[in-house]
């Protein structure tokens, strides 16, 4: 499951492919809240990323949203589909500037066929289909799009999974061009008509049936999958700083007191009764008019002190408010349990869940699946304040099943343990592109960690702490179960597990260059002991041994721990890995990198069994002599 959104020729994205933001690696509610970081160096486009979000949120396009690198009809249709796929089932929501349109259709396609045996059909059928929007259509553009998929099935014939690719990349070009010019889309009914037996007409032919709805029809039917709203509140927040001066006024001044009339506004008290109120106290001097109404002020001040607590998750010592209606000025005061405090002097975390409450929170109510959007936070705190203020954002987030989305170029709000929340946002002759795995950036170089320098402009240095014990590991799901187990197991030390992007295959030519110049690379990275964690494969085993005993870099193969250990995956018992969703019914090992980073974030939830806890602890002992 996840929730995407897509841009296409908005602004300078998407304008010759869709461009995705992952948004939600799942839709379980009580799982699916997280933090998003956007990264990327100045003009990159990350405000274009997050403008996405905002026009999405507000259910229109504007003529800003229209790109101006290109005067083309075809590339000044902006698009945004925010798109949530589950049980073989996508459902879409798409703005344009012709307004929204809703959709979901049947199910997708259960590859249930042998392609072996259907494959002269299948290639006909592409052949065809070529020719016949080729002859409508008098170009090339498409022809070109069937001989480049013509060419991949023809080379993978043999290859199930490869070939379920291929298809399923033809269907989306295909439709595309459907959705775009009925000719065709007319093409393809005729194909239909012509070949109604052909394997590729009745896998396909529903995905062109997709089924439009009413607003109405779309958010019920969402919710009864998802149990979520289908069209997420979308807050853009402006970071408000509110501090003790401003929980106090005088009657005149309090119109101007954005703080206590949002506060005044979410109880349903009005202005004009606290001004009556006064009126009658400064007349005939009686005070009881003010404790009256203070008195009803604060008996409904407990719905609020009651929200503030649930959303903060508050434990024993809850928060309390208090209005007080003096005769010169009106005073908001704060209480943790029986004891009063200071704003000024509470923590960071809490001060920035202050100013989020009562700027945003106390005026909007959240509901699992919306989104909060942030651009640049925290510049003006410190470092350690930058950090307690993520560490917030994320068990919050987590907490309330909502998607918090920041866009920075604050180093100290990277978490290492967590690179797998970060977007990365490129951009190449005026187009930005965002890359929501930056472990699939610069593939020829080990350092996982470059396109975030990159895109923070900072050295190494700033990112990694040269006292900590660094352990490359070989890709993503590695680094998240790892990460999760030394949470899981409560293993102390300073460790830092950093992925890498492979070792190369043992099959290509000149591989142990290859292996050679990578682990000059790692020893770049972590110039004092670095210890890089392998497979137990043959890649895993050239690379031991290149690095002999004289090498700066330590290569540990999982097997030195126990010689059953050849991946990771060996180190769960068979039980946890299908309790986990880690193993498919014919045995095969499931490696997503969403299903790890889920795995990481929940660990706490999970009970592991006896042998699988017992094979990390073995694993971790091999590192505590290192």
């Amino acid at each position: 499951m996840e929730r995407i959104l897509l841009y296409e020729k908005f602004r300078n994205l998407g304008l010759n492919e869709p461009e995705k933001l992952v948004l939600n690696n799942t839709l379980e509610k009580g799982r699916m809240g997280n933090l998003i970081i956007l990264v990327g160096a100045n003009n990159s486009g990350k405000s274009n990323v997050l403008g996405g979000l905002v026009e999405f949120g507000s259910e229109s396009l504007q003529d800003r949203d229209i790109t101006t690198l290109s005067y083309d009809p075809e590339y000044r249709k902006p698009k945004l589909t925010l798109v949530s796929k589950t049980n073989g089932l996508n459902y879409k929501c798409e703005l344009s500037q012709k307004g929204i349109v809703y959709s979901y259709p049947s199910k997708t396609v259960d590859w249930t066929f042998d392609f072996e045996i259907r494959f002269d059909e299948i290639r006909n059928g592409l052949i065809y289909l070529r020719d016949i929007t080729y002859r409508r259509r008098y170009d090339n553009s498409l022809s070109n799009k069937f001989d480049e998929f013509y060419g991949k099935i023809s080379e993978n014939r043999n290859n199930k999974e490869m070939l379920m690719r291929v298809f399923r990349d033809f269907v989306i070009i295909f439709k595309k061009y459907c959705l775009e010019d009925n000719i065709y889309l007319d093409a393809w009914n005729e194909f239909v008509r012509q070949y109604p037996n052909n394997q590729l007409a009745i896998e396909f032919d529903q995905i062109f049936n997709e089924n439009k709805h009413s607003k109405e029809i779309y958010l019920k039917s969402y919710k009864d999958n998802f149990n979520i709203n289908g069209l997420p509140n979308i807050y853009n927040y402006v970071d408000s700083k509110i501090s003790n001066n401003d929980l106090n006024t005088t009657i005149s001044n309090l119109n101007n007191n954005k703080f206590l009339l949002n506060v005044l506004n979410k109880i349903g008290v009005k202005i004009e009764e606290i001004k009556n109120a006064y009126s009658s106290f400064e007349k005939l001097q009686n005070r009881g008019a003010l404790k009256k109404l203070e008195k009803s002020i604060n008996r409904k001040l407990e719905s609020i002190s009651k929200d503030f607590n649930k959303l903060y998750f508050a434990d024993a010592e809850k928060y309390s408010f208090e209005i007080t209606l003096e005769s010169t000025k009106i005073f908001f005061s704060l209480y943790r349990g029986n004891g009063d405090i200071s704003l000024d002097y509470q923590s960071t975390g809490f001060k920035w869940f202050f100013d989020l409450y009562f700027n945003l929170l106390c005026k909007n109510a959240l509901e699992p699946g919306d989104i909060i959007i942030m651009d640049e936070p925290a510049t003006n705190l410190h470092v350690m304040g930058q950090r307690e203020l993520r560490k917030f954002l994320k068990e919050f987030a987590i907490k309330n099943d909502l998607t918090i989305i920041l866009a920075t170029h604050v180093p100290f709000l990277i978490d290492l343990d967590y690179l797998d929340e970060l977007r990365v946002i490129s951009n190449k002759d005026n187009i930005s592109y965002i890359a929501n795995d930056y472990s699939t950036i610069n593939l020829d170089d080990p350092d996982s960690l470059k396109p975030i320098k990159e895109a923070l402009t900072v050295n190494n240095h700033v990112l990694l702490d040269p006292d900590r014990k660094v352990i490359f590991v070989e890709g993503i799901t590695d680094y998240n179960y790892l990460l999760a187990m030394k949470q899981k197991l409560n293993i102390e030390g300073d460790i830092t597990f950093l992925p890498i992007k492979g070792l190369g295959n043992v099959r290509e030519p000149g591989i142990k260059e290859k292996q050679k110049q990578i682990s000059k690379e790692l020893i770049k990275i972590k110039k004092h002991n670095p210890i890089l964690l392998v497979d137990a494969d043959k890649a895993g085993l050239s690379m031991k041994n290149i690095n002999g005993e004289d090498s700066e870099l330590t290569v540990i193969p999982l097997s030195q721990a126990d010689p059953n250990f050849k991946n990771i995956e060996d180190l769960f018992s068979r039980e946890d890995l299908e309790k986990l969703g880690l193993i498919d019914n014919k045995g095969k090992i499931i490696k997503y990198s969403s299903m790890s980073s889920l795995i990481k974030l929940f660990v706490d939830e999970y009970e592991f069994s006896a042998d699988t806890l017992e094979n990390f602890r073995k694993l971790f002992k091999e590192f505590e002599n290192l």
